[in-house]
């Protein structure tokens, strides 16, 4: 069965390497590689789920919405050889094409930072970081991190959705510090777990 697949390439649709995409249609990988390595194929995340730290966007970055019917799984992203473009355009038409498709996937929304007494609110999957006193809320499966005498917030599922909120200098919330939480709501450091 056909999945998808969401992706981001630059302004002129290419992906690293200067691979040039289509802006609907087939695709397929010229350097295919049927290995469980990154490299040798076309990348991306599957049910738009996924790690979005290493990869580079900006506001002028394109969004794919691709057609698979098989993929090789690399943790946290996926690779495969053959696709079909259905989208490429803004981001938020691309998630909600997606979260139409698979509305239980927590489709992944990047970053988002505010500075001073700001406000920083990243989806499901995203990164929130605010300033002093500001507060930075991610959705499930998120990442937030505050400065001095900042709030941060991040959704969690048990029995039902709930939010953790944590404030920066009390019960051990470091500023400065990206937090997750466990399933019981617990914050952990991002990198001491």
């Amino acid at each position: 069965m056909s999945e998808l697949i969401l992706r981001v390439n630059d302004e002129n649709n290419q992906s690293y390497g200067g691979f040039q995409w289509p802006k609907m249609g087939p695709v397929s990988a010229p350097d295919w590689e049927n290995s469980n390595k990154c490299g040798g194929g076309l990348h991306g995340w599957l049910y738009g789920c996924g790690d979005l730290s290493a990869v580079k966007y900006n506001d002028l970055s394109l969004w794919l919405v691709v057609e698979v019917d098989e993929w090789i799984d690399l943790g946290g992203k996926v690779k495969y050889k053959n696709g079909n473009v259905l989208y490429c355009g803004d981001r938020s038409t691309a998630v909600d094409m997606i979260q139409k498709r698979y509305p239980d996937k927590p489709v992944i929304y990047g970053t988002a930072s505010a500075g001073y007494r700001g406000t920083a609110s990243a989806g499901d999957g995203g990164t929130a970081s605010a300033g002093k006193y500001g507060t930075a809320s991610a959705g499930q499966g998120g990442t937030a991190s505050a400065g001095q005498g900042g709030v941060i917030c991040i959704s969690y599922y048990n029995t039902r959705s709930r939010v953790a909120v944590g404030y920066v200098g009390e019960n051990g919330i470091k500023s400065g510090v990206l937090y997750k939480v466990d399933e019981n709501g617990r914050f952990f450091e991002v990198n001491n777990k």
